[in-house]
């Protein structure tokens, strides 16, 4: 026994649903939801766009009032419409859960991939496509900072079932990813990125018409070689990684357009392998070997059955001796590839073949001249960390931490390939120093820890008054001084790639600035001086409440003033109270400006430096730890440890306050500032809290 969904009911839904997005009558919704509900235990892709129609149905029973469809209630109604005219179009009837199980579905595996070096490519266990990234694709997965990851593996699935959904049809494709983040979201169902929303829908569409049911999985990326191959279009790897025949499907140009959450059909149809062919690669593939692994592994990564070793031998009989040298003679060479050292260390010398081609040494890349090696490693290493554009496409710059495991590939592959003893090039004097200098460097810069000082703050602000744009400067020296006196993070008062569209709930509006003169509030455009300043910061990291809190930062006089700069900043700009309080500016501008104008050590300071710099100032101040928490937002005081670092003028005097305590009174402080190593010792003594603020007696 089984619930369905047969045409006839398919057609009633369909108008009603039709009724329903043009009306507001509470009935009708009520009475649409009570039949999706129904509906989603046969077609359980439906269950994400069913939500939002619900909540709008409850939301208006519990008002008493008609309904009143959000964004996402519409657009949920219109997947309805596009799903329901995707099941008139199908052949067969909707069957949902089995009340009785008696049925027994068809289940496939496939894999994927997607990858910024060439494009994506997948495999079941009869066919296999590959498709380059077209120039419109690959514009689509560009964000901030490159590519996204997760976009691209979304859009290879995609892909992947446009081109294999006839032949999935009426079975559970259990689909293996190397990406968790993706697998969770197909599972959910919706994205907050709309292209990614996009995506989904049209997933589900397709489970809809062809009537197969997707189930993600995760893998680990060693058990994806095939799929990765296959997005590098490197065919001989592809090979070795699967078991039996494969037929390549065609990629049509339609299955490689963007996503608009709708099904289009292609005008021609792919080269699929007919149903004899299907039949017998079926059960060479279910035949053959699985990967060998450990009792624990298949435990905790995967669910996958265990491989053998190596493939068996398989003889048809008619002419046994040619198949078995033929078969022989294959794995012959796939122990050659498999033990070749130049496989062992692919990883370091593919990064170093690709640094060749750029420099245009392709048809140089191994010199036997230790020398001209050596040189050209100190080049690589150079090269390594660095992220910047190459014809169109970025190259991303390599983790410090992957830097002397590649510098081993490279010295393996380049001893094995000339001749040459082996770390004769990780030995050299001048390699070793490169190494350590550039893993340091980087390391160090991409803590981030190094606060700005007052000092380096006044000097930001002189450079930005210099800039050639003056609504710039002024716009500068006003975000400056807001985040080094209001230890602001970056997404408290700016776009970041993260959050990357104004959202008046989290981000910082014009009108969360508040100017007063003395008590009175004054406007924004008023020509008198403001005495202080209140900013309203709605949501921190720590703040899981959402309670929001108030800043009030003073002035201090001069042209430096962070309430002068921001008064001069809101009269010439006047940008709209509803809207973003610096209207254009972003993660990445603050980050790359402020580097320019710093001008030392510029890899050091990022722009949580103006927090870790205030945090600082305010210890050095005299203020106790717990204001500096209150001030900062911050949940605990090894929070605050890790961000107020001992000034080296302190540090100085430990050793000639050391020997001064032996003569100082019982309890009697001999400087204000105490260690900040350790929270215990981290705070001034004879402090006491009054009003948030602290109140210390110097002993000089």
């Amino acid at each position: 026994m089984t619930r369905k969904i047969d045409p006839g009911r398919i057609e009633s839904l369909a108008e009603l649903v039709e009724e329903t997005r043009s009306s507001n009558e509470r009935a009708k919704w009520e009475r649409l939801t009570g039949i999706l509900w129904y509906v989603i235990r046969c077609v359980p892709v439906g269950t994400p766009f069913l939500q939002s129609i619900m909540e709008t149905t409850l939301r208006a029973r519990a008002q008493g009032r008609p309904a009143a469809p959000s964004r996402t209630a519409t657009e949920a109604l219109d997947w309805w419409a596009k799903a329901l005219s995707a099941m008139k179009q199908g052949e067969q009837q909707w069957h949902g859960e089995d009340l009785i199980q008696k049925r027994r579905v068809r289940v496939q595996k496939a894999m994927g991939d997607a990858g910024s070096e060439w494009g994506m490519g997948g495999h079941d266990g009869q066919c296999f496509y590959k498709a380059r990234w077209t120039d419109e694709l690959w514009q689509s997965v560009q964000r901030n900072k490159g590519p996204s990851s997760l976009h691209m593996e979304a859009l290879q699935l995609l892909v992947m079932t446009r081109i294999m959904a006839e032949t999935w049809r009426g079975s559970t494709v259990v689909i293996e990813l190397d990406s968790l983040g993706l697998k969770n979201i197909v599972r959910k169902g919706r994205h907050r990125d709309k292209r990614m929303n996009d995506i989904l829908k049209e997933l589900a569409l397709w489970q809809v018409k062809c009537n197969f049911t997707l189930e993600p999985q995760w893998v680990r990326r060693c058990y994806n070689e095939a799929a990765d191959a296959l997005s590098k279009d490197d065919m001989s790897r592809f090979w070795r990684n699967v078991q039996g025949n494969r037929t390549q499907l065609t990629v049509l140009e339609e299955h490689l357009r963007l996503p608009d959450g709708t099904l289009r059909e292609p005008d021609n149809t792919c080269t699929q392998p007919g149903p004899t062919q299907n039949m017998q690669r079926m059960a060479v593939h279910q035949r053959a070997g699985r990967m060998r692994r450990t009792k624990a592994q298949r435990a905790d990564w995967d669910t996958r059955p265990v491989r053998q070793i190596t493939e068996p031998i398989r003889l048809s009989g008619r002419r046994p001796t040619e198949e078995l040298k033929a078969q022989l003679k294959q794995k012959v060479q796939t122990h050659a590839v498999l033990t070749d050292p130049t496989y062992r260390t692919r990883a370091g010398v593919n990064h170093y073949v690709k640094f060749c081609e750029r420099i245009g040494e392709h048809n140089n890349i191994a010199p036997r001249d230790t020398a001209e090696m050596v040189e050209r490693l100190r080049w690589w290493l150079a090269d390594a960390p660095v992220t910047y554009t190459w014809k169109g496409r970025k190259k991303k710059g390599l983790a410090t931490g992957s830097i002397n495991v590649y510098v081993m590939n490279i010295d393996h592959w380049w001893a094995h390939t000339t001749g040459n003893p082996q770390r004769l090039l990780t030995g050299q004097p001048e390699v070793v120093a490169d190494r350590k200098l550039i893993t340091a460097s980087y390391r160090s810069g991409q803590r981030q820890v190094h606060g700005l000082l007052y000092e380096d703050v006044k000097q930001l602000l002189g450079a930005a008054e210099k800039l050639p744009t003056k609504a710039a400067g002024t716009m500068l020296r006003a975000a400056y001084n807001l985040a080094w006196f209001g230890m602001l993070r970056p997404s408290e008062y700016m776009l970041t790639p993260g959050h990357p569209e104004f959202d008046p709930s989290r981000h910082m509006r014009a009108g969360d600035i508040e100017l007063f003169r003395g008590s009175k509030l004054i406007s924004h455009t008023d020509t008198q001086e403001a005495t202080h300043m209140t900013v309203n910061v709605k949501q921190s990291k720590s703040d899981w409440q959402r309670l929001g809190a108030t800043l009030t930062i003073g002035a201090i006089g001069g042209q430096d003033c962070p309430v002068a700069c921001m008064q001069r900043y809101l009269r010439a700009q006047r940008p709209a109270r509803e809207g973003p309080l610096f209207p254009g500016l972003r993660y990445q501008t603050m980050l790359t400006t402020l580097r320019k104008l710093i001008k030392k050590d510029e890899e050091l300071y990022g722009l949580h430096s103006f927090r870790v710099g205030g945090a600082q100032a305010l210890a050095m101040a005299g203020r106790s730890f717990e204001y500096i928490m209150a001030r900062g937002r911050w949940k605990n005081v090894e929070s605050v440890v890790r961000y107020v670092e001992t000034p080296l003028d302190i540090r100085i005097t430990d050793s000639r306050d050391m020997t001064l305590q032996r003569d100082a009174p019982p309890g009697r402080p001999t400087s204000v500032w105490g260690g900040t190593h350790y929270p215990e010792v981290g705070r001034p003594r004879n402090t006491s809290v009054r009003g948030g603020g602290s109140k210390v007696r110097i002993v000089k």
